[in-house]
């Protein structure tokens, strides 16, 4: 019998926890309601395949599991869907198939599990996260969370084993790196929505200014919002440098790489790419800043001008095992092409040439193998373990680190998979970015870790985030009148006391004149005579 099951919210489906098991069987209900799409990165078509490899491993390792997956599909929704749109079943739909679809309702007890796994997006996902959440019931994103999930007050029962970077440990690591180089001052620019980031680096732009502005000691930080995905001119390009060379010298960019690199051009065309600048980039979502002289030169992302733009740059991004990671999986996994055959044989989806499996397929094959590991502790407790307490049943995730074929993912006490941060440098020699810090938020550890040594090939490391002038220059030509004015006093009290000096020296020596044109000597009064002997000259 299948594992997987695959319905529509108006279908049926077969689906029964059971009753108590002697053995000690658990029976484990998982739902997931899924997009077909395979437009966006957590679509069934790209997920499915990673769900059936872990309900296999899990019914291998695991004997004394009962698990299987319900795939919940919203039949009336386009399958070319994005994330701005009803990717997902809404949470109605949801309800309705939890209610009212399930041909014979799970009998909730002590050992019968049923939990939510979601590796979509949409703007649907905060309303299933809300209703799992009212049944008190494990909602566990393998794909885009939202913010309910740091909110454990009011929603004990949210997990995620995505890497993302919409958390709030990536946006520190821009205040790590501003703290360890002692920029003061920072301006944050970032992409006004776009057909590509779907609001998401607004908010992440929005996110990374609001922990250096509340920074302490005080940064100074600049926000600006721009618009630069569709057609732009150099006036506007111009118009924001301006404003940026106003106020900051480090620039942190939350845009994909096709506004980024438009506005990097234009910087590199007016001298500010030399190593007076810093521009911080975020690792993109479609194309990738790496391997830049692979692609035609036509392309309008403009790769081959921005690469030489790139040594003035830094990027933070997700990795794993100490190199960025992107957004898809390695090509070298093993995972990676058994994948992509279950993808075409499965939901008849081809990858395009050089496009891997994304990392929510990663994470949505952990998200099952580590509910399986928890699963199986607790069925062993005594006393027995209540599966219908999910905020209980979320709190033995949280903290842990499971070891998994796609690696280890860890916990934080909120109950995010800790991410591990990359700060790179740009190697022109291998068109690519070089790691050489990285940032693992724990109670261990809390600081930037230093892989390898840091080359800046354009001048002096670190720059500075305000010029030794100021800004506008005023500080160092204040000085300079400053100092001749100090130096024009000194020379005028020096040459006035030498005046004063010798004016005194004469008008002193007039007086002693003065006073002593009476006192003759009576020497100098006699005259010698003839015969030598001195005597009284008239």
């Amino acid at each position: 019998m299948p594992l997987v099951r695959l319905v529509t919210v108006i279908g049926v489906v077969a689906f029964q926890c059971g009753p108590v098991q002697a053995d000690g069987t658990l029976d484990i209900e998982i739902i997931s309601p899924f997009s077909m799409s395979t437009e966006i990165k957590g679509g069934l078509p790209s997920c499915g395949p990673a769900f059936e490899t872990a309900l296999e491993e899990v019914k291998h390792d695991y004997p004394s599991l009962n698990l299987s997956q319900t795939f919940v599909i919203d039949n009336s929704s386009p399958i070319e869907v994005d994330c701005t749109r009803l990717a997902l079943p809404s949470d109605s739909q949801v309800a309705e198939y939890f209610y009212t679809k399930r041909r014979q309702r799970p009998i909730e007890g002590r050992n019968c599990w049923t939990l939510f796994i979601l590796s979509g997006c949409g703007n649907s996902l905060p309303g299933i996260q809300q209703f799992g959440n009212g049944l008190n019931k494990v909602v566990l994103s393998s794909g885009i969370s939202s913010e309910y999930l740091t909110d454990k007050s009011q929603f004990p029962t949210l997990l995620t084993t995505a890497v993302s970077p919409f958390f709030m440990s990536y946006n520190n690591a821009f205040l790590k790196l501003a703290q360890l180089y002692n920029w003061t001052t920072v301006t944050v620019l970032t992409e006004r929505g776009g057909p590509n980031s779907n609001g998401g680096f607004e908010s992440q732009g929005r996110a990374i200014f609001d922990v250096l502005s509340k920074a302490s000691p005080r940064i100074q930080t600049y926000f600006m919002l721009v618009s630069l995905t569709g057609p732009v001119t150099e006036d506007v390009l111009n118009a924001i440098l301006d404003q940026f060379t106003a106020s900051s010298r480090i620039m942190i960019l939350s845009a994909d790489s096709l506004p980024t690199n438009k506005l990097l051009i234009q910087a590199g065309a007016r001298g500010m790419t030399k190593g007076s600048y810093v521009y911080v980039l975020q690792a993109p979502i479609n194309m990738p800043f790496d391997g830049s002289r692979l692609r035609n030169i036509s392309d309008e992302y403009h790769f081959e001008k921005a690469r030489k733009i790139y040594p003035s740059c830094l990027m933070v991004g997700m990795g794993g095992e100490r190199e960025f990671v992107g957004h898809e999986m390695r090509p070298s996994h093993p995972f990676v092409n058994i994948w992509k055959e279950m993808s075409k044989k499965m939901y008849n989806y081809t990858y395009p040439l050089n496009k891997q499996p994304p990392l929510h397929a990663a994470s949505s094959y952990a998200s099952v193998v580590i509910v399986a590991n928890v699963a199986e502790e607790l069925r062993r407790q005594q006393p027995p373990v209540d599966f219908n307490d999910g905020a209980f049943l979320a709190r033995q995730f949280i903290g842990r680190t499971f070891q998994t074929k796609i690696g280890n993912v860890s916990f934080d006490k909120l109950g995010q998979r800790i991410p591990q941060i990359l700060v790179g440098y740009y190697d022109s020699d291998d068109d690519k970015f070089v790691p050489f810090m990285s940032y693992e938020p724990s109670d261990k550890s809390s600081g930037l870790e230093t892989l390898r040594p840091f080359k800046w090939s354009l001048g002096s490391w670190p720059v500075p985030s305000e010029p030794g002038c100021g800004f506008q220059g005023l500080r160092c030509t204040a000085g300079s009148v400053w100092t001749s004015t100090i130096v024009g006093v000194v020379v005028v009290v020096i040459m006035a006391a030498i005046s004063i000096y010798w004016a005194v020296k004469r008008l002193l020596y007039y007086q002693r004149l003065h006073e002593l044109w009476w006192n003759l000597n009576s020497i100098l009064l006699l005259e010698k005579g003839e015969d030598g002997v001195p005597g009284w000259a008239f």
